[in-house]
This record gives structure tokens, sequence and C-alpha cells, in this order.
């Protein structure tokens, strides 16, 4: 034991914000954009605080709206740069303060971007000048870049969302760390209209968000038409060269969402759960028989495994809820799988609401809630309410006493085991009943314990080893 305690010290050390030890920004770093490879410099930390932040992420294609969207809390943001990596950026704040309000934030409780890490550090430099930004060349070629696809993406879809500004030529989706297409139109000029209105929106409501940018590619070919790749000027191809209306989706572009998708959808993994037709397009779900201790918090952290939930409304003294997900498929599979779950010793009831969107006044809003944790994995891993826990993102600090006092509160904790995966400390805890492991998570989810705030979901293990 004293070994470990050692290993985990020393590995603490070294993935400290601290002691990062891959980019620098010191004299080198004034030709950011002037060919330089940014993967080759080395990183050394700066110890004078400074208004502008540097971040490493382990997620690809990073975009200035989602970093914004974790600094935007404390204060004005002047420029940003993201890096040819796509994993790394540089973020000015209006001042210093607003910059020592981010690192102190983020230093208590970790930073995340599509559930994986961030580190922020104070870079060396002390401002970002204007003629560091990248210039911005247009093309007649988009690459699109599709976060969290949650849906099975085809040239169909691609074509009805992209096809209102202008003709398009061909379409290639491919697969790299993320989803991918490159969009051809007939001129840059259409191809820029599409960008300009479809950057940033989501083709389907929570999930499929567009990342678009000019490609210096310019020629993409097509072999063959077929799901994946079209060339609309080539009959000639073997397939369909026709662009057909999909009978999977409908694409109505609505407010800063198209609409959700309907009948027959299915998840990227291509597997829905048993119970799950995928062609329910009711997003609001009624939740009777609640007990008087539930709130909206309790049933955020419980629904929220499987869906994005988006707004929740509490009836006073009628022990029921609405819980709008975002799409019909997540709001199906929360019901599959909670309906009579037992929490706080009620056995929820749950059914679709009539409503499609909650409109009522005191209506909780979790849209932009940054725990709101459902992407493609929950599809595949969906299982019903188990006595065993998985609690992610727990501090080296953390030992088995620390994780027994902490839920002991909520039931008989019959075993705790610490483990890690991928670099990442983990654990896994049976409870004596399903009841007291549920009220565990609704309680204990997104709470902190030694400077982290753990992540907690059913686990589909039936005995710990």
């Amino acid at each position: 034991m004293r070994f470990a305690g050692v290993a985990r010290s020393a590995r603490h050390l070294l993935t400290s914000s601290r002691f990062l030890s891959s980019t620098t920004f010191g004299s080198q770093s004034d030709g950011l954009f002037q060919g330089r490879c940014f993967a080759t410099t080395t990183l050394a930390q700066s110890s004078a605080p400074s208004k502008v932040l540097f971040f490493r992420t382990q997620a690809d294609e990073i975009t200035q709206e989602e970093l914004t969207d974790l600094v935007k809390p404390f204060g004005s943001i002047n420029k940003f740069i993201v890096m040819r990596s796509g994993r790394d950026a540089l973020l000015e704040m209006g001042d210093v303060e607003e910059a020592r309000s981010v690192i102190k934030h983020f230093s208590e409780d970790q930073a995340l971007l599509r559930g994986k890490e961030v580190q922020v550090e104070y870079s060396s430099r002390q401002k970002l000048s204007e003629s560091e930004n990248p210039k911005v060349e247009t093309s007649r070629v988009l690459l699109a870049i599709i976060h969290n696809p949650l849906y099975q993406m085809n040239v169909d879809i691609l074509h009805q969302v992209f096809s209102p500004h202008g003709n398009i030529e061909k379409i290639v989706i491919f697969h790299k760390a993320a989803v991918q297409a490159f969009i051809v139109f007939e001129s840059d000029e259409a191809a820029a209209a599409a960008k300009s209105a479809l950057q940033g929106r989501q083709i389907f409501d929570g999930c499929c968000k567009l990342d678009i940018k000019f490609s210096i590619n310019q020629n993409v070919r097509v072999i063959a038409n077929n799901e994946l790749t079209r060339d609309y000027t080539n009959n000639s191809l073997p397939g369909d060269s026709q662009s057909k209306t999909s009978p999977q989706a409908s694409i109505l572009g609505a407010g800063t969402a198209f609409s959700t998708m309907k009948q027959g959808s299915v998840p990227l993994s291509g597997v829905l759960p048993f119970g799950v037709t995928g062609s329910n397009d009711k997003c609001t779900l009624l939740v009777s028989n609640l007990h008087e201790r539930t709130d909206e918090e309790k049933l955020f952290n419980l629904f929220s495994g499987y869906g994005r939930v988006l707004r929740i409304k509490m009836f006073e003294n009628a022990k029921q809820a609405l819980v709008q997900l975002a799409d019909g498929i997540q709001a199906e599979l929360a019901l599959n799988f909670l309906k009579g779950a037992p929490l706080l010793g009620s056995a929820m009831e749950i059914s679709f609401s009539k409503h499609n969107t909650i409109r009522h006044p005191r209506t909780r809003d979790f849209t932009m809630d940054p725990y709101n944790r459902f992407n493609s994995e929950y599809v595949k891993n969906c299982c019903p309410p188990s006595k065993i826990l998985h609690i992610s993102n727990v501090s080296d600090e953390v030992e088995e006493g620390d994780l027994l006092n902490f839920l002991a509160p909520h039931g008989v904790i019959q075993r705790v085991k610490l483990f890690e995966s991928t670099n990442r400390r983990q654990a896994l805890v049976e409870f004596d009943t399903i009841e007291q492991a549920t009220e565990a998570l609704a309680s204990k989810h997104r709470s902190k314990l030694k400077a982290t705030s753990l992540r907690i979901a059913f686990s589909r293990y039936h005995a710990i080893r």
C-alpha cells in the first residue's frame, strides 16, 4: 500500500496542471501562424498571471464556441486562437483578474469538454495580437465536422441540411476521430452562404453539432454512389445518383436547431437496447408517484444518464413532474429503463406527456448545464437501475473509506473497489439494494469529494470481483 500511495502522488505531480510538458509560448511563439508546427514546440509554465490562457484538450477539432461556454461566466473574451492541432487554444480574457478567476475555478473543479478533461494554464504571453489570427480563405469545398453524432449520418441527411444554400456537386462522409464530411458546392459563394448559416447549429436536437471550415482540398473524389459518398454530377456511377429524402429523418430547421429525428431513427451504434423501438417522437415525460423529497436536481441526476435533459417542471403538492429530453429516442430510453424504478421509497410511474415542450412558469432549464452527460456511448451502455454504481472523476486523494462515508447516508454498502482505466481513477460501489443505489445516484451525482465532482452512473456489472 505504501508503494501504491507513492505512485499515486507521483502521478498526481506529473499530471498536475502546474507541470504541463507539451508546448511553450515564449519568444518562439511569435510565429504562431507563420508556418511553425505547434506539435514540435515545448511548453514551459508561466509563473506570472496573464490575461491570456492556454487550453490543452483531449477533444478533436475544438471550437471557439465550446471554450467560450467554459469561461463566459468569469468575464469577457477579447481574442481567441485555435491551433493547427485542433486540440489546443489561446484565449485572451478581458483582464488578469478574470483570467485568475478561471484558473482558480478549474483548479478546484476539473474542466470538461465533450466529457474529456481540459487543462487550463496561464500563458507566458500577456496579449494576443491581431496579426496572429489565421487568414481565412474561401473555397467551394466545406469540411463539416459533426460532434456528438448520436444518430447515423448519411449523404441524404447532409444534402437536406446543406442544399438550401446552393447546388451541391459531391458529398463524401469519412471517419477519423470524429464523423466528418466534404461538401462540394458549385461555387465559393454558395459554400460561404452555407457556412455562415449552418456553423454551430445542430442537425438534430441535442446532438450532431456542425463545425464547418473551408477546405484546402479541392480534389474530392467519389468512386461510387452510396450512403457515404455521392456524386450529383455523374449519373454513370453505380448506385442511385439522385438525392433522396430520407424516410428516417425530418430536417426542418427551426430556431437554433433542426427538428428531432423521427420514424425509424437509430443511434450511431446501430443497435437499440431491448424494448426501445426508436420510433417515438414525444420528447416530454410525465413522472408521477414521486416522494415529497424529490426535486429537480435529483430528477436531472437520474434522467441525464438516459438522455440530454432540457427542462424539468415540478408540480407542487401533486407528486408529479414533467421532464423534457432532447428527442424522442432519449425520452423512450428513459421511460424504458426508469419506469417503476424506486426513488426515495416510491416507485416512479412514467408515461409520455401530450405536451412535447414544457412551457409552464417556474420551469427549471437545464439546456446549458455542463453536467448534461448523454452521448452515443450512453446509448450502447444504457442499463436499468442496479445496486452497483460506477463512479468516475475520482480524485487521487480519495480512498475507499472516503467513498464509504460519502455514500453511507443512502444505504448499506457491501463493497467498494477503486481502480484505474485509461489513466483515470474510478470506482465501483455495491449497495444492499437497487433502491439505495438509485437514491445515492440521484443525490450525489455531480457532488464534490476532495476537490473533484463525481460522475455517477448505474453499472452493468452484476457483481464486483
